[in-house]
């Protein structure tokens, strides 16, 4: 074993047991999500001969939670991020080059995002925010991929297989990140990530640059012939033995160490050419005791390829609080509770019945079905019925009670209430629209600063890296002007989504005759077409531009005779001989106000 090797060793166990309170909170909220009691607990209910009911709040809170984040922050045809430049351009010659510089680096993240997989991986991180105590996302990182492609070859189009490198995104399961047990954020210290391979992806990094092959090659022989230790170490944790059903794969997968951190120089100096007094960043991968890969941190600044976000994030911690565990005492409430109700609906759905056997015959049948016939003695002059029946108090109704009490606890301590789920028709608020968008507006507090911390820790830094890789890898990083990138998921769609929901109780509120008197058609068309815009509805094919006369279509007591010939594009009325005056005694009489 190398001195590189026993250090980071040695940082592996260390940072696996400062995690095992960590990892058995995060298989608990697993479990919770997924409506699973541990092996003791079911095993303490069963032995009660009660129900086993699990009610599922956690799963459907983080469901609407999930479904949230999703409306707000992916949107078809919206990006979650822009580009925006630091400085002013004062000269007015250069400011279309800059701008269309700009526009070139926009377009090029984004078809970087698409074909990287990072809004696949953006959209998966969000079920472990909710999950789970923190969700990451691993890119840029460059990686082989092969590909189909049609091309036009003599004539005709046939299909062909090549391989190219892209940058990717890939979201990294919390279970798989192991930081500096003293760390408060992804550079505060190393970070080791756990990455499994099967053996024939390990085969693939014979000849692959930066890769020891004859390092791969004995880790491939020591895996064939049984010999390799420590390769396996993580990979219990992310695996649950005590859930029914649950059954080892046949085929165990690699686990490589992946660590990212600052090396001494000295420890480096058998895979790097580097001063032996120094301190470099570098990013190893270690199975067992061999070195697959030494590399320097491609970053010039140090900085990990990770980025990390919490549900609740808390200062001087590097995990927060997943909503999972937000609701862990609210769960285990209602499951408390859901068990007693069905427990008594089964108790108080027939009699307890009390049997003196000293009346009944021998040999008699102790089953019971309408109509039966007992026969029975006088023995011992007892004056008792041989059969008594009594009935079990029926209490569902208060116990439901006391599930909507905790329920309630659930959308207060989550922030997702029950409305946010269109599918639930009891709401629990007065559904009219003033006050289901007050309701609203103050749910939407709680999720603010979920969507701010994924603006800040996650979209914002992606952006970022993938920007500075540009520049360091692209063609034309030189006409690219200091950008920076702007993370526009917050305050702008949820200010836009409470926009809109007060534009439409505004145009219920006032569909009035009062009301429409003052607006006019003028008026109502241009709620409409406001309404129409936060829908994302083609304004021109729905509301028509040509302004239409008002006083012409409205409907007069007077008699339509009197009402003089009107001139729509003067807007005044016209006297006999067809030029327009101001006098409006003629409309006054056919009942319509001057206003109008």
């Amino acid at each position: 074993m190398s001195n590189l090797t026993a250090y980071i060793r040695d940082c592996w166990e260390a940072a696996k047991q400062a995690r095992l309170s960590i990892t058995e909170q995060m298989q608990h909220s697993l479990r919770q999500r997924n409506g699973l009691y541990t092996a003791d607990k079911l095993q303490s209910i069963r032995k009660m001969k009660g129900s086993d009911l699990y009610m599922l709040v956690t799963k459907s809170k983080c469901r609407d939670a999930e479904a949230w984040l999703k409306d707000i922050l992916i949107q078809p045809g919206l990006r979650p991020w822009d580009l925006t430049l630091c400085n002013q351009v004062q000269d007015d010659n250069e400011q279309d080059a800059v701008f269309e510089a700009v526009d070139r680096m926009r377009d090029c993240i984004n078809d970087q995002f698409i074909e990287g997989g990072w809004y696949r991986a953006f959209e998966e991180l969000l079920y472990d925010l909710v999950t789970f105590k923190a969700g990451f996302i691993k890119g840029p990182i460059l990686r082989k991929e092969r590909a189909r492609r049609r091309v036009f070859n003599a004539g005709l189009w046939e299909t062909v297989i090549e391989e190219r490198i892209l940058a990717e995104f890939e979201r990294r399961s919390p279970f798989d990140i192991y930081p500096n047990p003293d760390s408060t954020g992804i550079d505060d210290g190393y970070l080791i990530d756990v990455i499994r391979l099967r053996p024939v992806h390990l085969m693939e990094l014979i000849g692959m640059p930066g890769f020891n092959e004859d390092a791969v090659s004995r880790v491939l022989s020591g895996l064939k012939e049984g010999s390799l230790k420590g390769y396996d170490d993580a990979y219990p944790d992310i695996m649950m033995p005590d859930v029914p059903g649950f059954q080892r794969p046949p085929e165990r997968k690699l686990a490589l160490l992946e660590f990212w951190g600052d090396v001494e120089g000295w420890m480096l100096s058998d895979y790097l050419d580097v001063d032996d007094s120094g301190v470099y960043p570098v990013c190893v991968w270690v199975v067992g005791d061999h070195v697959l890969k030494v590399m320097g941190n491609p970053d010039p600044m140090g900085l990990k390829p990770y980025s990390k976000v919490s549900f609740e994030e808390v200062p001087g911690q590097f995990w927060g609080i997943g909503l999972a565990e937000v609701l862990e005492g609210v769960q285990s409430a209602c499951n408390a509770v859901g068990r007693a109700i069905v427990n008594n609906t089964g108790l108080a759905s027939g009699p307890q019945v009390e049997r003196n056997v000293e009346r009944v015959l021998p040999g008699e049948s102790r089953e019971m079905w309408p109509w039966k016939v007992w026969d029975v003695t006088d023995s011992q002059m007892t004056a008792t019925p041989a059969i008594r029946f009594y009935q079990p108090p029926m209490v569902v109704d208060k116990l439901i009670q006391v599930y909507e009490f905790f329920m309630r606890r659930a959308e207060e301590h989550s922030g997702i209430p029950s409305y946010v789920n269109s599918n639930n028709s009891d709401t629990g608020v007065n559904t009219n629209a003033s006050a289901l968008s007050m309701s609203m507006t103050q749910a939407a507090r709680g999720i603010k600063g979920v969507v701010k911390n994924i603006d800040s820790r996650i979209i914002t830094p992606c952006v970022e890296r993938q920007y500075h890789f540009n520049l360091r890898y692209g063609d034309d990083s030189a006409m690219v002007p200091d950008v920076k990138a702007v993370a526009k998921g917050s305050s702008s769609l949820i200010a836009k989504e409470q926009q809109a929901i007060r534009r439409s109780e505004f145009l219920r509120t006032t569909n009035n005759p009062v009301d429409m008197a003052i607006i006019g058609a003028e008026g109502r068309r241009h709620l409409l077409k406001e309404v129409a815009r936060a829908l994302e509805i083609d304004v021109e094919k729905v509301i028509p531009d040509a302004p239409q006369d008002r006083t012409l279509n409205r409907t007069l007591k007077a008699d339509p005779a009197v009402v003089p010939p009107y001139d729509k594009e003067a807007s005044k009325p016209l006297n006999p001989a067809g030029e327009p005056h101001g006098d409006f005694n003629l409309f006054n009489r056919a009942g319509i106000e001057k206003e109008d």
